[in-house]
């Protein structure tokens, strides 16, 4: 509570000195912070949405005309049900920005397939060799966590893995 509070007291203290851009800056990380404290386990994927794609603006503000990103997700899957905080952790991993290039993107889309939704994450970004992938592939499925590394993508494995079953 205090955190998210003092948060909203240097963004309006931003806006009253005419710094929109730190204003939305702020509200977006505040949005992204009171989500994950505040929100049930589990929410609707329009929340978990929404949530991304306050997290993604902080990109956007950081590197402007460098990143863009985006969402699609048919307007009939807006209210199923998905645990929280599966999709910030995978955005922050998998995108590894390309200083040099303003044609940066990170796009999360969703499907349905067959009795299962789909939640795609696709960049541009710097990528991982097929080694790196089979490796991080191997970690997940073994469920083994190494800790000197981000823990995000382990913690989500293991929390999607724990609801849906092993398959996910």
């Amino acid at each position: 509570h205090f955190l998210y509070n003092t948060l909203e007291a240097i963004r309006m203290k931003a806006i009253c000195n005419g710094d929109q851009e730190v204003g939305k800056m702020l509200y977006s990380m505040a949005v992204t912070f009171r989500s994950q404290l505040k929100e049930a386990d589990v929410i609707t994927l329009a929340q978990e949405l929404h949530y991304s794609k306050k997290y993604m603006e902080l990109f956007e503000y950081r590197y402007p005309k460098q990143f863009q990103s985006g969402v699609d997700c048919p307007l009939e899957y807006m209210q199923v049900p998905i645990i929280k905080f599966v999709l910030q952790p995978i955005i922050d991993f998998i995108h590894g920005i390309r200083m040099r290039d303003n044609d940066n993107f990170i796009r999360i889309m969703v499907e349905k397939r067959g009795g299962d939704f789909a939640i795609i994450v696709e960049d541009n970004g710097r990528g991982m060799t097929e080694e790196e992938i089979a490796e991080k592939n191997r970690q997940l499925r073994e469920n083994k966590m190494d800790k000197t590394k981000s823990i995000g993508i382990a913690n989500v494995n293991r929390r999607i893995k724990a609801v849906y079953g092993s398959r996910y």
